[in-house]
């Protein structure tokens, strides 16, 4: 996995009422939850699958929700998520890369996060998470994983 740069990515906010952006890579398209590009990834040959990771926010300073889409090379979406709650600002503030398909972020004051790129698509039931930060919708399949690993002090 590598990241990608901002010069890399042609991002432009979509208009309307919900907050939604078209990305354009390598002559693909995609259309993602929010308005601002957080970060980028690529997918290589030695993580478990190849394609794209992507993170975005939708730019509400009151109730800022992080989106993370996985998608296949040819930018079709495999599997998305959405953190965030009520009155709360999840600002995206950094990622490691810490394994193959791996990565550990922060949101400010909501601790430390960890995404697992899935090798293959798991079955789940599409019940609410554990976590009340975490919105998965109602999709049986899951490619990836993502869990608070560390909590804020």
């Amino acid at each position: 996995m590598k990241a990608l740069m901002a010069d890399q990515l042609d991002f432009t906010p979509l208009p309307g009422e919900m907050p939604r952006g078209r990305l354009i890579l390598d002559g693909h398209k995609v259309d993602l939850a929010g308005v601002w590009m957080r970060a980028a990834f690529a997918l290589d040959r030695h993580d478990p699958i190849t394609g794209y990771l992507f993170v975005t926010n939708d730019g509400n300073p009151f109730e800022e929700v992080v989106s993370i889409t996985l998608t296949d090379s040819l930018l079709h979406i495999l599997d998305r998520a959405s953190i965030g709650a009520p009155y709360d600002t999840a600002l995206w503030q950094d990622a490691d890369i810490v394994g193959p398909g791996e990565i550990e972020f922060n949101l400010h004051d909501e601790g430390t996060w960890r995404l697992t790129v899935l090798p293959r698509a798991q079955w789940r039931l599409p019940v609410p998470t554990s976590d009340a930060w975490v919105w998965r919708g109602f999709s049986p399949r899951r490619h990836f994983r993502i869990a608070r690993v560390q909590t804020p002090d």
